[in-house]
């Protein structure tokens, strides 16, 4: 509810809205511009509205009618009625704002999109109070030809209702030592979602990542990242979401500087936990070299970290730690190990720095090491550390909360570098390359990016959510409680829609305030936040026969809740559909083992969230199925495949030498795009004598033993499949929950939930039925429609108190959950939902004990 800051002027402000007198007017601004200036000469409208009426429509939920709850989602429009002619010697409105009309100012111009805010404009005796009502956007101009009026319809959710959003598969593994990472088992927590969509639509709960961010993890109840390459299966980067192993004492989230973050140390043995993420990246990698070339490069990292305070100078084997590389030490080739960048931050605000280099198997590694050894005071700082690369130098600027620090060991080094751009290409030593996160402390909004500056590559406000265009932020987030063990697939799917489904799920209230800020409270908050004091009355006629008091049908003793759980597991994901489905006809052979094909269509594959980026056979030493270490080695990336040595022969003949290639051979590629959905794959042949004009190759075909006198075959059958992570069902759980008490008095009524996806695990089940129960058990009479004189101060959960004029019952206390203005007729029309209800007389039970109006004795 709005209060005035000066508190003489909110009195006077309450005294005009009670007073018989009063005065209410409209005020209106429009962003023509785009500037966020509202400075265009037609910008305030305010003189031109006939009437303004504003709808915040009630709570909308999938449970049943007969279960009466506050919780749900709702969004307002706002429909202006604008006059038509105005003075004689200026256009009427209809002309006016006609993108048509070559007279107008805005002709040849869409004016849908705008920026609009709408105020109530109530006058006191200290001045004019301009109270917020609306923040939104132009959804429909509707011209009258007849009388020149024109009607403005402006909608509150269009940032989110018109941004498609692409979730990437995920699902929990299977069995959590499966990844020789406990942690990898664990669920993660719908406020990830939530942060994940917001961020798509520019509207972050934290940091958006700078537009040349190549890879960024929130940390916001989950490690998977936002921004990445594909997920590929190798001896790191399969660990895109991994808590510690130890046991979590109650919840393993808390809020950190923007949304949630872990809590290392909330453990049963009060231990200090990690996390890790890793995740495949299209970065540009640079390293040390002799070779001077090249524009200038750099390479920067940052993040929010809390610090402890501590004066005590840390040792960095446990510090948070982030970097990116080309080598084994980040799942990828042995014979290019360790050579990359990496930073990292002690739990004090102590920072390390370090370019790595390993150039072949019989070097030695180079290491170019900066500390700042500055403790930080204890609470979240914001780091930023940046790689500076010439043809002739490098250089490591660390800026911590927009102040850059001077480094206490290590400084300019005269070295040029060797670049080399990220994902695969043919004939490079260098395959996809993740970057890799470990968490010991407090810390979030992880990024890095890449660009070709050398200077100013710190951006003043990078670190914080960028706002609405009155400064504030975006969301008011209050966290989520649901777990998911798998999200469920959302591909361009309207990000309002999304976002309906979370809150649905968790029963939760969703809405946009008046300042076009999104609010989302979790069903916890709602019940702990309601006011128990009115923050306005009003008096009311015929009260009591405005109530709808609940029926039996509404009230509820045992609520029946059914959960959805799915799982990874490693499996063939994919297969062709014939041993010649990849064939290279004649004259291949002048391609050189530096080359190979990219076989252009696109197979879709669903319910996979991770592959194997080198194809597998599927049989012999190289089956996935064996071990976890057997197919992450180097030598086992060579799919079989079969070809004729002679130009008039094709593969099936029986007088051909058919070869399966072994160790050495062929090599195979299974290039998926980012959102997991689509591959492509690219071959190569590595062993082979340039310039023969063999005439046809069959990549993944096994080899043809031919016997005499019996048929040749014409297809040699199917001798490989791509592997990677499958999502698969789980049984699907139900949860009850119930009043013993309850039951016992008034005999069993149960609530039986349908099945909703995004309603996960046992633990929310238990979560939010145990929340819902307590609401159907003392389920609260409404008030449907409720006329009042308009009051602008009102929002949606707010809550009022309601005086019968007649005096036949007590007052009454009800929260809002609809709400509809009328500026013209000064009226407003409420739906509320009243939060003390009559009860039973209970002993010895504070608020519940004492004699009144609403006490019930047996």
């Amino acid at each position: 509810m709005y209060v005035h800051p000066d508190s003489a002027t909110n009195e006077a402000l309450i005294e005009a809205l009670y007073s018989s007198a009063r005065e209410i007017g409209k005020h209106v601004l429009f962003d023509w511009d785009n500037d966020d200036l509202f400075s265009h000469e037609y910008s305030d409208l305010s003189a031109v509205v006939l009437d303004a009426q504003h709808e915040r429509a009630s709570l909308t939920t999938d449970l049943p009618e007969n279960v009466n709850t506050i919780q749900g989602y709702s969004s307002s429009e706002l429909t202006l009625s604008l006059k038509g002619a105005r003075d004689s010697e200026e256009l009427p409105m209809s002309r006016l704002l006609s993108p048509f009309d070559t007279g107008s100012p805005f002709y040849n111009r869409d004016l849908t999109g705008t920026t609009v805010r709408y105020w109530l404009r109530v006058y006191t005796e200290y001045g004019e109070v301009d109270i917020r009502q609306f923040t939104g956007v132009v959804r429909d101009l509707q011209f009258n030809r007849k009388d020149q009026t024109v009607q403005i319809i402006c909608s509150d959710v269009m940032q989110w209702l018109n941004r498609a959003v692409t979730l990437r598969p995920w699902a929990v593994d299977l069995e959590p030592n499966s990844l020789a990472v406990a942690g990898a088992g664990r669920y993660i927590n719908a406020s990830w979602v939530l942060a994940e969509v917001l961020r798509q639509c520019g509207t972050p709960i934290g940091p958006l990542e700078r537009s040349d961010a190549v890879w960024s993890v929130s940390g916001c109840g989950s490690f998977l990242p936002s921004v990445s390459g594909p997920m590929i299966l190798g001896s790191v980067a399969n660990f895109p979401h991994v808590l510690p192993t130890t046991e979590f004492l109650g919840d393993p989230w808390r809020f950190g500087k923007y949304g949630l973050c872990m809590n290392p140390t909330n453990t049963v043995n009060g231990e200090r936990g990690t996390a890790r993420s890793a995740a495949s990246t299209e970065a540009v990698h640079l390293f040390p070299s002799t070779n001077i070339s090249g524009a200038p490069k750099n390479i920067g990292f940052n993040a929010w970290a809390e610090s402890t305070g501590s004066t005590t100078t840390q040792t960095w084997n446990t510090a948070t730690g982030f970097g990116t590389g080309l080598g084994s030490s980040f799942g990828m080739d042995p014979w290019r190990s360790n050579n990359g960048v990496g930073i990292g931050i002690a739990n004090n605000g102590q920072v390390r720095a370090e370019i790595y280099v390993y150039r072949n198997a019989s070097s030695s590694q180079q290491v170019y090491a900066w500390e700042w050894n500055v403790k930080q005071s204890a609470g979240w700082h914001y780091y930023d550390v940046n790689f500076r690369f010439t043809n002739g130098s490098m250089d490591v600027v660390l800026t911590v909360d927009g102040t850059v620090i001077a480094p206490t060991s290590g400084g300019l080094v005269s070295q040029g570098f060797e670049y080399y751009e990220g994902g695969y290409r043919a004939g490079s030593d260098y395959w996809r390359h993740p970057a890799n996160l470990v968490v010991y402390d407090p810390s979030q909004w992880f990024q890095f990016y890449i660009n070709d500056a050398t200077n100013g590559v710190y951006q003043p406000g990078q670190e914080h959510p960028p706002t609405t265009k009155d400064g504030i932020p975006w969301v008011l987030f209050g966290g989520c409680q649901a777990d998911m063990s798998f999200i469920p697939d959302v591909w361009n799917t309207p990000a309002w829609e999304v976002l309906q489904k979370i809150a649905t799920a968790e029963f939760a209230a969703m809405y946009v305030n008046e300042y076009g800020q999104l609010v989302f409270k979790n069903h916890e908050l709602l019940r702990l936040q309601t006011p128990t004091v009115p923050d306005a009355s009003y008096t009311v006629d015929n009260l009591l026969g405005m109530i709808v008091n609940p029926s039996l049908d509404q009230y509820k003793n045992e609520i029946i809740l059914p959960y959805v759980n799915k799982k990874s597991v490693i499996d063939d994901v994919w297969q062709p559909d014939t041993g010649r489905q990849f064939v290279v006809e004649q004259n291949w052979a002048n391609s050189n083992s530096a080359g190979g094909w990219q076989f252009s269509p696109s197979y879709r594959i669903d319910n996979v969230a991770a592959l194997v980026y080198h194809i597998v056979p599927t049989s012999g030493y190289n089956d996935l199925q064996k071990g976890w270490d057997e197919w992450t080695h180097t030598y086992n990336s060579y799919a079989a495949a079969c070809f004729a040595q002679s130009i008039d022969r094709d593969c099936m003949y029986p007088d051909h030498s058919d070869l399966l290639t072994t160790w050495g051979g062929y090599e195979g590629v299974a290039m998926p795009s980012n959102d997991m959905r689509f591959f492509q794959l690219w071959m190569r042949a590595l062993d082979y004598t340039p310039n023969q004009a063999w005439s046809q190759i069959l990549f993944g075909a096994a080899a043809i033993t031919y016997q005499p006198n019996q048929p040749v075959p014409n297809d040699p059958g199917i001798f490989f499949s791509l592997k990677g992570k499958k999502v698969v069902e789980d049984v699907t759980g139900y949860y009850s929950v119930s009043d013993s008490a309850a039951i016992a008095d008034r005999g069993r009524f149960s609530l039986i939930l349908d099945e909703n996806e995004w309603r996960q695990t046992i633990n929310t089940a238990t979560s939010v039925s145990t929340q819902l129960l307590s609401d159907t058990i003392t389920p609260a009479p409404v008030i449907e429609d409720l006329q009042l004189p308009l009051d602008p101060r009102l929002q949606i959960l707010d809550v009022i108190g309601l005086t019968p004029e007649d005096g036949i019952s007590g007052s009454i206390t009800a929260q809002i959950v609809g709400l509809r203005t009328n500026a013209k007729a000064g009226t407003m029309s409420l739906d509320v939902r009243i939060t003390k209800t009559p009860s039973k007389w209970a002993l010895g039970v504070p608020g519940a004990s004492e004699l009144g109006q609403t006490t019930y004795l047996n």
